[in-house]
Formats: structure tokens, C-alpha cells, sequence
């Protein structure tokens, strides 16, 4: 492995920046030429490491294989990579949460800012993009961009903040949690659904404008869904002393927990939720937007009697575009998919790759969305334009 110098009689060696070296969890000597973001100390020149040590080149009070884990005593925590004390008291939290899902429906009721009226999409495209290429790999410390920050991170469907949940929290038990919001957010809008069948009253509350708000429920659950699902199939491996260990086990792990061997003991459970999800819900929205207008040329076969019930929601999502482009809420999705899985797969967390996939992936769909004209209204194409182009701001941002 380049860039490491040993010293025999010191037990030290010398690391770049980005590089974690120690013992892996079946205590061989490993290297990784990649530390997760946020979980190992950085800085301009290579950091000094004691072998008898490891855990004093890992950040924000973390340990453990690639720094995966918290200190003893301390948790992980919802809104950042910082491990600190927390007791379970914190569980209290669930109720405002619950509470932030039910004012979430209420605002998209209220103000109508759904997917039918169409201004919407393109800030919940332009937030997925920013948040999971951009923002999670920038610091939050900048006060004049935290509003901007915090209602992205709504858009994900996340917190916004830095909090504790329960003790004992680790990236497991968070990633659990991050499965769970958007799976009560699908079960409001089963509630809604249903409820408004059997309840005049909240028929009447929903009014006409039910289906599009439940449309966009579902569309920013999808985006939280295929992040985390995400994180929880990314693996890597590391470098191990094979010249003295020859015979070494050297099973791939997981990312997000170094101490967690991925697709062996508890996260063979999390695979299996993540498979789940993905075969009942991702995959099957995806293609759904995506072959929409193929689908509803077939409708009147038989077997396809099913796309009559699904109409007044596939109506919500093509309603802002013009009939030739109605599969166009399936590029959407293709775009969102396209940059995760290159975000997902940037183990160096190079923010530069982010950025020029953003870039090349942004100016193709800005491209192809003005010179086709997909949308109705020349406003909400312009609009979407000036999210895209937005992006832009945070390549120079992060070259400062």
C-alpha cells in the first residue's frame, strides 16, 4: 500500500489523510485507502499513528474497524457521523416525529404543493440531488446556508437536526430507523386512503386535491427508501497482511460499520428488509412511472384491468406534462437512481466525482427538458431550470 511509512521502533507509521490503518475485527492488520467521510481526522499532510492505538485517527469520538463504531459509553446519533452520550429518554423524540408526519400531510393539503401542480418537482428533485452528492459530504457549519441545509434535509424526509435517539444507538440500529419514517409516512397515506372512503368528513378535508398529496407522499418516500437501501447493500474490503497471515479470513463488510461483516449475522436481517423494499416498493414504482404511457395503451387487455383503479393516482404524477412526455416522472426517477448509485459507489467520497456526475447528469436532463418542452407550463419549466442550475453554485461553494 503506497503512501505509509512504518517505523519498527516507535510502532508508529505515517498515513495520508484518508487512509485508516489497524487491527480488523478478526485482529489481522488491515489497511483501507479510504476512510468513510466524517469518520477519520483529516488534515493537509500525513497524520502520525501508534499500531498500539488505532482509534486515535478516528473523528467525532468514533472507533473501531474503518472507525465504524462510537467509544464505549457513547451513541450514534440522527443528523451527523458524532458519537456522544445519550440515554434512552431520548425515545420521547417519536412523538414529535409522529407529530412532523401528520403536519407534513396537513401542509401538502393546505398549501397544494403536490406533483399534479408540478412546481414541486423539481425542489424534491433538486433536494435529493443536493443532500445525498453535495450536502453530506460539505460542512453545515455556515449559518447564512443552515435554512437551505435543514429544509433539504425535510425534503429527505429527515430530521434537519443533530439529536440523539436512544443509548447504545449504533449505525445499525439508525439505518432500522431510517426504513421505519418513510414506511409511517406510507402508512398515513393508508390511512388516508382508506379512511377517506369510509369517513365523509375526512373525504371532505381531503377534497379533490387527496390523490396528488398521497402521490407526493409516496415520491418522497421512494427517495428515502432507495438512500438507505442503498447504504445498506454498499461493501468494501480491506487490505490485509497476507505475507505473514496467508491463510487470513478476509470477509467484505459493511460501510456504514466496518465492525458489522456485511451479509453475515445481524445484517444478513437488514439485506433481507432492504431486498423487501426494493422488490415490493422501488423497483415496481419505478417501472410504473416509467411505462405509464405503454401501460395505459394496454389497459383496455386483458390482465391490465388494474390500471382503471390506478388512473386518478397516475393522473397526479403526469398531469403537469405534456401527453407525448407522461413517461417523464419515470426519468425523474432514472436520474435519482443514475447519481445514487454513483454516490453510493464513491467510497473515496471524492466530492469532485459527485460533483461532475451531478453536472453531466443535470445538463443532459436541463437539456433535454427545454429543447423537448415537457412541461405544460412554461413557468414550471423554468423553474425546474433554475433548481438544476442551482447546483452549479454548490460546485463553487465547495471549491472555496
Amino acid at each position: 500500500m503506497n503512501n505509509v511509512q512504518c517505523d519498527i521502533n516507535t510502532l508508529t507509521v505515517l498515513r495520508s489523510e484518508t487512509m485508516w490503518i489497524g487491527n480488523s475485527s478478526g485482529g489481522i492488520l488491515a489497511v483501507h485507502p479510504h476512510c468513510p467521510y466524517d469518520y477519520c481526522l483529516t488534515s493537509d499532510k500525513s497524520k502520525s499513528l501508534s499500531l498500539t492505538s488505532q482509534n486515535n485517527q478516528c473523528d467525532n469520538n468514533r472507533s473501531g474497524v474503518l472507525c465504524g463504531g462510537c467509544q464505549e459509553g457513547l451513541s450514534a446519533v440522527f443528523g451527523s457521523n458524532l458519537c456522544k452520550r445519550c440515554t434512552s429518554l431520548y425515545l420521547l423524540i417519536l412523538v414529535p416525529i409522529s407529530i412532523m408526519g401528520i403536519v407534513l400531510v396537513f401542509v401538502l393539503f393546505v398549501l397544494n404543493c403536490t406533483v399534479s401542480v408540478g412546481t414541486i418537482n423539481g425542489f424534491i428533485l433538486y433536494a435529493n440531488i443536493l443532500r445525498t452528492g453535495i450536502i453530506s459530504l460539505l460542512s453545515t457549519s455556515n449559518k447564512d446556508l443552515y435554512p437551505l441545509f435543514v429544509l433539504v434535509e425535510w425534503a429527505n424526509l429527515n430530521l434537519g437536526i443533530e439529536t440523539c435517539f436512544y443509548n447504545g444507538m449504533k449505525a445499525y440500529g439508525s439505518t432500522w430507523l431510517q426504513l421505519i419514517f418513510p414506511l409511517y409516512i406510507l402508512i398515513l397515506v393508508g390511512v388516508i386512503a382508506i379512511g377517506s372512503r369510509w369517513s365523509s368528513t375526512l373525504a371532505w378535508l381531503c377534497k379533490r386535491n387527496a390523490v396528488p398529496v398521497l402521490a407526493t407522499l409516496i415520491l418522497l418516500s421512494y427517495t428515502k427508501f432507495l438512500n438507505t437501501v442503498l447504504t445498506i447493500f454498499t461493501s468494501t474490503k480491506l487490505y490485509v497482511d497476507t505475507v505473514t497471515n496467508p491463510t487470513a479470513d478476509n470477509p467484505p463488510i459493511w460501510l456504514a460499520d466496518g465492525n458489522v461483516v456485511f451479509f453475515q449475522d445481524e445484517h444478513i436481517f437488514l439485506l433481507a428488509a432492504g431486498a423487501i423494499v426494493s422488490i415490493a416498493f422501488i423497483i415496481p414504482y419505478m417501472s410504473l412511472l416509467l411505462l405509464l404511457p405503454w401501460l395505459q395503451v394496454h389497459s383496455h387487455r386483458t390482465g391490465f384491468g388494474w390500471m382503471i383503479k390506478l388512473k386518478p393516482f397516475i393522473d397526479a404524477y403526469q398531469a403537469p406534462f405534456k401527453d407525448r412526455y407522461r413517461y417523464w416522472p419515470g426519468v425523474q426517477l432514472m436520474v435519482r437512481v443514475s447519481l445514487y448509485l454513483v454516490f453510493a459507489t464513491n467510497l473515496a467520497n471524492d466530492i469532485n466525482i459527485n460533483l461532475l456526475a451531478i453536472v453531466l447528469v443535470t445538463f443532459l436532463y436541463v437539456t433535454m427538458t427545454n429543447i423537448l418542452s415537457v412541461y405544460k407550463s412554461v413557468f414550471v419549466n423554468m423553474l425546474e431550470t433554475i433548481f438544476m442550475l442551482n447546483i452549479n453554485f454548490y460546485r463553487l461553494l465547495c471549491c472555496l
